[in-house]
């Protein structure tokens, strides 16, 4: 059962590995709770009619596309990687990452034999590889932190990029940009928004 109602909505913000993004969250919060969050937590409530989440991007969508969540703030590349069915009604200048193909610096994938490939992005990494008619790819689901197993353990990974500081600190470069990805708000589809008409604006208006 979904949980729209025109109170007590609930809403999810993203805490993520963005920096900016969770800066951007609990800087919206302090703004329209009107108080200052010294003990970051993961719920906050108005005490009235609105519920806030914090929670990890790649949950957000799921949790909209289910009811229990009536508007979410994530990063599109997670609605691209789930497939989520969700309508986007907005979007708002909290982070802005992309989904690369990173490897070795030196490296060249079109002279292995075998390709393998880690990444938590496993449907984009799929959709990516057979774009580019590359059939000799073994895709590994892991759930971050890839950069120091490649070229040791993998080939190459794709992953979320923000500022590239990582990249450069273990010798790795973009190969090719998948994604850019962007913040954006979502609801479930073919919602009447127009009863979510002053959260959408307190929150574009951060």
């Amino acid at each position: 059962m979904s949980c729209i109602s025109n109170k007590n909505l609930h809403v999810g913000l993203p805490k993520t590995r963005s920096s900016q993004s969770h800066s951007s969250s609990l800087s919206f919060l302090s703004r329209f709770l009107n108080k200052t969050i010294d003990k970051p937590k993961l719920f906050y409530t108005d005490g009235k009619d609105y519920n806030f989440y914090l929670l990890k991007s790649r949950d957000i969508p799921q949790l909209v596309v289910e009811g229990k969540l009536d508007i979410g703030i994530t990063l599109s590349e997670w609605v691209e990687e789930k497939e989520s069915k969700v309508d986007i009604v907005g979007e708002v200048d909290w982070c802005f990452t992309r989904i690369s193909l990173i490897i070795k610096n030196g490296d060249s994938l079109s002279k292995q034999n075998q390709i393998t490939c880690v990444t938590e992005y496993c449907n984009l990494a799929h959709k990516y590889f057979k774009k580019k008619k590359l059939k000799n790819v073994k895709i590994i689901l892991l759930s971050g932190s890839i950069e120091g197993l490649i070229p040791n353990i993998f080939s190459c990974g794709v992953e979320c990029v923000e500022t590239g500081n990582t990249l450069k600190n273990h010798a790795l470069y973009e190969e090719e940009i998948i994604l850019n990805s962007k913040t954006v708000i979502i609801t479930k589809k073919n919602q009447d928004i127009s009863k979510f008409n002053f959260i959408l604006k307190a929150i574009k208006n951060i």
